[in-house]
């Protein structure tokens, strides 16, 4: 996120506030919302934020006592000042509890049963993936048939994926599947 994203994220949110106090439905705020987000954004990405987040923006802004620079301080993050609010600053003490004793645990034996465990998360599978698509849109999520042409060979999603805007592709989970369970066997 830039400098940039915090000052558009402080206007909007400033608008929205600004909108939600003067009483205008959720309707006329969304779209209002989305002739924001058009400055910034493709017409599509917005069209989707606000259909699918308006509401609930607006339900929480309405019920929130934080100005435009603490919303986007928790939002946006470090591209956007860190602002102290000391309703935000707490600690809280747990009674004191004692600690069970502790105990040696004895080595298994070479003998001991094992086992194997696999843990996938977060793969960022595309089923919209395509490669040759344009890796390089001025959208939030790139390498779809949505994305538009590649401007260059240079901008072409790869066929297993991009480093850029993209998630990942089927086939590069499938491959990584098919690669783990040859590998990993499982005996019994």
């Amino acid at each position: 996120m830039s400098s940039m994203s915090c000052t558009a994220c402080k206007a909007g949110v400033g608008l929205l506030q600004y909108y939600i106090k003067s009483g205008r439905t959720v309707a006329d705020i969304e779209k209002m919302s989305y002739k924001f987000c058009v400055t910034f954004q493709t017409p599509r990405v917005c069209e989707g934020i606000t259909r699918l987040f308006g509401g609930e923006v607006v339900y929480v802004l309405k019920r929130v006592k934080l100005t435009p620079e603490e919303v986007c301080s928790f939002v946006i993050g470090d591209a956007c000042d860190d602002v102290k609010n000391p309703t935000h600053e707490w600690e809280v003490i747990f009674p004191p509890v004692p600690k069970p004793p502790t105990m040696p645990l004895a080595l298994p034996s070479e003998s001991a049963p094992t086992f194997k465990v696999l843990h996938i998360s977060d793969t960022h599978y595309d089923p919209h993936y395509e490669e040759g698509s344009n890796a390089d849109c001025n959208e939030p999520l790139c390498c779809r048939a949505t994305s538009g042409p590649p401007l260059s060979p240079q901008t072409r999603a790869g066929r297993w994926g991009d480093y850029r805007k993209c998630d990942t592709p089927k086939r590069t989970v499938d491959h990584m599947l098919q690669h783990i369970s040859t590998t990993h066997t499982v005996s019994t």
